[in-house]
């Protein structure tokens, strides 16, 4: 009788030790599984997320303006005034009273950099040194070319009023007085149009996005200089 209960207990022990040996065998099989994004959806969720708030301030003001755009205003010499023009660059134009004095600073093709309007000889040390680097005889009135009336394509021409101009122009970027004189300036980003690719002829270089400058000078509420800078490519 005890020899059966010691078989009994032994083969009690037998089995649960190889249960506790399978268990352990199924701990040390069962593989370790890791989840991870791939690289390259990572790149899409960081990429989708970069907007122009992220650029850096000072990359997003170097971008030019394009909501100030304009086409450029300019002064249309004829084929005849031009040609006369073509024949001596040293001469510069006149109205036929007299009273309205017209320079052109000419780039490639007879396209122009500068025009310059004015009422009286200019004293500005800088825009003399310029016309005459140009070869511009300024003081030179054997040298000018007549024109019944000086005006602009938009209609800028001495002696209009500061209100008449902001018509055309707008508010200004900045206004300044100096010797009981206003000085309005306005900056603008060129616009092309259809007659953008006519260059030459003493207009200015249009192609969209270049600088275009207009200075203003006032006396007594009246125009009495004008000056339209043109970036050149």
């Amino acid at each position: 009788m005890k020899n059966f209960i010691y078989i009994l207990i032994a083969i009690i022990l037998s089995s649960c030790g190889q249960s506790i040996s399978t268990e352990k065998e199924s701990d040390i099989d069962v593989p370790v599984v890791q989840i991870e994004s791939p690289k390259e959806e990572k790149g899409l969720i960081i990429e989708e997320h970069i907007t122009t708030s992220n650029i850096p301030s000072e990359i997003q003001e170097n971008k030019p303006n394009y909501s100030n755009g304009i086409h450029p205003d300019f002064f249309n010499i004829n084929a005849s005034q031009f040609s006369q023009f073509k024949e001596d660059g040293s001469k510069w134009f006149i109205s036929s009273d007299g009273k309205s004095n017209l320079y052109f600073v000419p780039y490639t093709d007879y396209s122009i950099t500068t025009a310059i309007l004015t009422e009286k000889k200019i004293t500005d040390p800088e825009l003399i040194s310029l016309l005459q680097f140009e070869g511009i005889e300024i003081n030179n009135h054997k040298k000018t070319i007549k024109i019944d009336r000086i005006q602009t394509e938009k209609g800028i021409r001495l002696g209009l009023s500061i209100n008449e101009v902001k018509k055309i122009f707008g508010t200004p970027d900045s206004v300044s007085k100096v010797n009981d004189r206003d000085l309005l300036r306005w900056r603008f980003v060129m616009l092309e149009n259809e007659e953008s690719n006519k260059v030459g002829g003493l207009k200015p270089f249009i192609i969209e996005g270049l600088e275009y400058v207009a200075e203003m000078e006032f006396a007594e509420n009246k125009l009495t200089k004008v000056v339209y800078k043109y970036e050149v490519p």
